[in-house]
Order: C-alpha cells, then structure tokens, then sequence
C-alpha cells in the first residue's frame, strides 16, 4: 500500500495550528486522536494518527480538499511533541480569529500574517518568524503519509 505523502502547508498554517494551541482549542481524545475547535468556534475537526506508518489525517478543508496538511493536524503534532517549538513563544498568539482575518483579506495569507505580527514588538516577531521556519523544516522532515481512510469533513 503506497500512500501518499502530505504537501507541504501555507505558512499560515503554522500560525494557525500555534494559535489553536495558545488558545487551548485541542483537546486530545486519546494518544492518537484529538479534536480541534476552529478560530471562530463554529466547526470542530477531528485529528487521527498512526505512529507505526508516519501517518495522519485531519478534517480541516485544507487537509480535505488541498491535500496539505492542515493546522489542526501542525497543532496535534506539536501538542503531542512530534514537532519541537517554544510554548512561549506560541503564547504570543491567543485570541485571533483566523477566518475572520482571512475572509477580510480574501485568502492574502501574506497580509493576514502581517496584520498579526504587527501586534509584536520587533524581537517578538523574529523569534516567531524563526519558530514557524524551524516548524516547517521538521513537517518537512518528518514525510508524513496520508492516513486512510479521509475523514468525513465537519458538519
């Protein structure tokens, strides 16, 4: 069975899946699965992993229908230590309202991130402008698989 490999995320993700976890929005529902409440609170996905097949798979849209791995899934891995970053660090982003942010600006994930790390000071930003870069590096490396069978998207 070849499975597919997870394409890498917009850059966005990153923040996202920090912010879900800043504000305490996964909650492991064992060792391998977890659910996650969006930004605006409206959906919840689910997050299922397979530590023997390097495998995963998430509900969110973008993991459904553009086959990269999506914030709930960045946010699970990080939560559960299989990608290292600084709690510190991701505390820096509670209480943003990602979809909002991104309907405002009509998907300028570019301007969305700007808008958020305008709210930092200049080290602040740099330190997690570092954290999200050394995030990516390890999705990178990790080479994660596509777990089968897709889960159905949220209602």
């Amino acid at each position: 069975m070849n499975q597919k490999l997870w394409k890498l995320p917009p850059v966005i993700k990153v923040y996202e899946a920090l912010s879900c976890l800043a504000d305490k929005r996964l909650k492991l529902t064992d060792k391998n699965q977890a659910q996650v409440m969006s930004s605006n609170r409206a959906k919840k996905y689910k997050i299922k992993y397979d530590p023997q097949l390097k495998a995963i798979t998430a509900n969110d849209n973008g993991s459904y229908w553009q086959g990269y791995l999506g914030y709930p899934a960045i946010a699970f891995l990080i939560q559960t230590k299989i990608i290292k970053s600084n709690p510190k660090i991701t505390a820096w982003l509670t209480d943003i309202n990602w979809h909002q942010l991104n309907q405002e600006y009509k998907r300028d994930y570019d301007k969305v991130i700007d808008f958020v790390l305008k709210k930092l000071s200049p080290s602040q930003q740099k330190q997690l402008k570092l954290q999200v870069e050394n995030i990516i590096t390890q999705i990178k490396n990790l080479k994660l698989k596509q777990l089968k069978p897709r889960l159905k998207l949220p209602a």
